[in-house]
């Protein structure tokens, strides 16, 4: 099973988006039904199958397919050549293999039908800053945004490193259902917390992971000094706080229980780093912590 390795996303002038990938493509050789996966990956909802089957926080192929005014799939799979075409969501250009091919991957370009929305045009600064957040969260997947590779080697920790934070912290939980990965650290400007987490590909807009930090820092801060208040501890800790959290679990659908998990788990990945690998005075924190006792 061949892994997807490398993906590219281009648009142009009028709006057309092309996405590519060199993974191992989608079979259209029919099967005893007359079905190819190649339609089922372009009509049907769940039908994936390949490389580029979901676009990470985005929607499946079928409703990128129908809110387009022209949408098509180059396949190469196993030596053979095969495209497909809709236009408004109507099959124009049945799956059909057109010739040989040395390669493997898929590519797909669609335009936004402006019928449907009021206003087609692309967002390109957001559309580049989720794309840099997916090369971040993806190290080894390399991601190309206008014919021009983004950074993302080195994962979380580059990127907590790109904002100027020094000596960090990284730490990681896999389990079963849970797979948490944890950067952070603190730059010696002093300015206000930079960060960013996410939930699978997608910005972690309730922003449990977050609040799981600040809980782990409260409670490395309080292993010495329990009468220390949370907002105090946000008011010594806070400058210079570099961080980048990337939380993953297995739906179950209880979200609810699953995000108090997650927050618990972060927690206490950034609470043991902090006391138990000594980091507090690394870090020069043990100093501001100390001078809260200064205070009245």
């Amino acid at each position: 099973d061949r892994r997807v390795r490398s993906v590219s996303i281009a648009v142009d002038g009028t709006g057309q988006v092309e996405i590519a990938d060199d993974g191992p493509g989608c079979s259209a050789v029919p099967d005893e039904r007359g079905t190819t996966a190649l339609g089922v990956l372009t009509s049907r909802l769940f039908g994936g199958w390949g490389g580029l089957r979901w676009w990470p926080g985005g929607l499946p192929w079928p409703c990128v397919n129908a809110l387009s005014t022209r949408f098509e799939v180059e396949s190469h799979h196993e030596g053979r050549l095969a495209r497909t075409a809709y236009e408004h969501g109507h099959l124009v250009d049945p799956p059909a293999i057109v010739g040989g091919t040395s390669r493997s991957g898929l590519r797909v370009r669609f335009q936004a039908d402006p019928a449907i929305f009021t206003t087609p045009a692309l967002d390109l600064p957001h559309l580049e800053s989720r794309l840099r957040d997916l090369a971040w969260l993806a190290p080894l997947l390399e991601v190309r945004w206008q014919g021009k590779s983004l950074p993302g080697r080195g994962g979380l920790p580059t990127l907590v490193s790109a904002n100027g934070a020094k000596d960090l912290v990284h730490a990681t939980h896999v389990s079963e259902r849970f797979h948490i990965d944890l950067a952070f650290g603190w730059s010696d400007d002093g300015a206000p917390p930079v960060g960013s987490s996410f939930r699978g590909f997608a910005p972690d807009r309730d922003r449990v992971a977050e609040a799981g930090l600040w809980d782990g820092l409260l409670a490395a801060a309080r292993r010495d000094r329990p009468a220390l208040s949370e907002s105090l501890v946000r008011e010594l800790l806070s400058p210079g706080l570099r961080f980048a959290i990337h939380a993953n679990h297995e739906p179950d659908g209880c979200a609810g229980r699953n995000q108090l998990i997650e927050r618990r788990l972060i927690a206490k990945l950034t609470r043991d780093r902090l006391c138990y690998a000594g980091r507090l005075g690394h870090f020069g924190l043990r100093r501001r912590l100390e001078s809260a006792s200064a205070r009245p």
